[in-house]
């Protein structure tokens, strides 16, 4: 890899629907190139005190499904393109391959979960990384990956 750190994100708020699963952010590492998905983090907008936990899962995606293009910010100056492709608020959902993360977090807050050192997430090339979120009322969310080519 070459060092070349990205932030793959909704690039603003993705509405989620209650009782309903939503890939809120896809990654595609570029053929025949690495990345590892350094940590992963979100937010909510919700306003009720007592609302039930929304779950959140990372997985490999083994299809796009049908999505918008997301956004991806270069993290340090340079002339290298970031190869990897970002998507974001799936309209149709991708298929879920290997789920490797759950976690429940309140609707009236935000988390971000880095992974240690060595420890990240790595995709090989063509392959895909999603954030699926359910959340048990309508509540909006703000999505990142941090991720290195």
């Amino acid at each position: 890899m070459a060092r070349l750190l990205f932030s793959a994100h909704t690039g603003g708020e993705v509405a989620l629907v209650a009782a309903t699963a939503k890939t809120v952010l896809q990654v595609l590492a570029p053929a025949n190139q690495m990345v590892a998905v350094r940590s992963v983090a979100m937010s909510f907008d919700g306003v009720a005190g007592n609302a039930e936990p929304v779950v959140i899962e990372v997985t490999r995606q083994t299809t796009a499904g049908t999505m918008s293009s997301g956004t991806k910010t270069k993290m340090r100056p340079g002339s290298a393109a970031i190869q990897a492709t970002v998507t974001r608020d799936a309209s149709a959902p991708p298929t879920a391959g290997d789920s490797i993360f759950y976690e429940n977090i309140h609707p009236q807050t935000g988390v971000e979960f880095r992974w240690a050192p060595d420890e990240d997430v790595v995709l090989d090339g063509g392959e895909r990384l999603g954030l699926r979120i359910t959340a048990p009322a309508n509540v909006n969310v703000i999505a990142r990956f941090l991720c290195e080519e």
